[in-house]
């Protein structure tokens, strides 16, 4: 695990306060966290793979107290809610959603691009996931074969509220109480940004954290055509994703009015 960390003298719009934004995957998130740690002076990236939350905070506690007192934003899949009292102040969190066929249906075209792409460094590891005799699994085949996308809401925002675990470890069989706690996690968040209002969603958010908007990235698989939504290949999706991890549709909806709420406030 790496944890990259920068500090600087620049601060967000609101200096008493630290963002935590939680990158969950396929969500556009990735533009949003390069934002949020692009002056690589006061920011802190936590990605790379841990499987304790233990692990994250053992890294973060080699950390100077007074260099970490300086750190403003912290970004990245493994961010979760202890990591707050790391830090002096008070505690901003923002994730981003996306509706599950869509980041299903980009998460199967992201693993097949990278199982075609001998230069990247996951190469390997997707051609045996996502290849069978030297062909790309269909989409449909993926989605009925594979346990490690399954409940990508609840593993990511259930274990970023609770648990030993560090958020996006897989979780095969979702439990109401993972179900409860992603939405705990949810109603913790003072933004959540949905990708199809990013228009609205992603300037609120920078204009808070007192950055620039990202700029617009519009990385489509150049491998595999998009689902349209609609379609009698979306609907099929829908339904072996519904069949298969139904708690994806129950924590997104219950986002969606999250991020209503925290819309209407005038106050963060």
């Amino acid at each position: 695990m790496k944890i990259r960390r920068w500090v600087g003298q620049l601060f967000p719009h609101r200096p008493d306060q630290t963002i935590f934004y939680l990158h969950l995957p396929k969500t556009g998130g990735t533009s949003i966290a390069r934002a949020l740690t692009s002056n690589r002076r006061n920011s802190l990236l936590v990605s790379e793979k841990a499987e304790t939350k233990q692990q994250v905070i053992n890294r973060l506690d080699s950390i100077p107290p007074r260099a970490r007192q300086n750190i403003r934003y912290v970004a990245g899949h493994r961010v979760f809610t202890e990591l707050q009292y790391l830090f002096p102040w008070k505690p901003v969190f923002a994730t981003s959603i996306r509706h599950p066929i869509d980041l299903y249906v980009s998460l199967y075209n992201f693993w097949i691009d990278l199982a075609l792409d001998p230069g990247h460094e996951h190469y390997q590891r997707n051609q045996e996931m996502m290849m069978r005799n030297s062909t790309p699994l269909s989409l449909f085949d993926w989605l009925e074969s594979s346990d490690e996308w399954l409940h990508m809401y609840a593993r990511v925002l259930a274990r970023a509220e609770s648990g030993p675990e560090a958020p996006g470890i897989p979780l095969p069989n979702v439990s109401q109480d993972n179900i409860d706690n992603a939405k705990r996690f949810l109603k913790r968040c003072d933004f959540i940004l949905e990708v199809t209002q990013s228009q609205v969603d992603i300037p609120r958010f920078c204009n808070f954290c007192g950055i620039a908007p990202p700029r617009k990235r519009s990385r489509v698989s150049i491998k595999h055509a998009v689902v349209p939504s609609g379609s009698t290949t979306w609907k099929n999706a829908e339904t072996i994703i519904q069949k298969r991890s139904e708690s994806d549709f129950e924590i997104y909806a219950f986002a969606l009015e999250c991020r209503k709420t925290s819309l209407q406030s005038n106050d963060v």
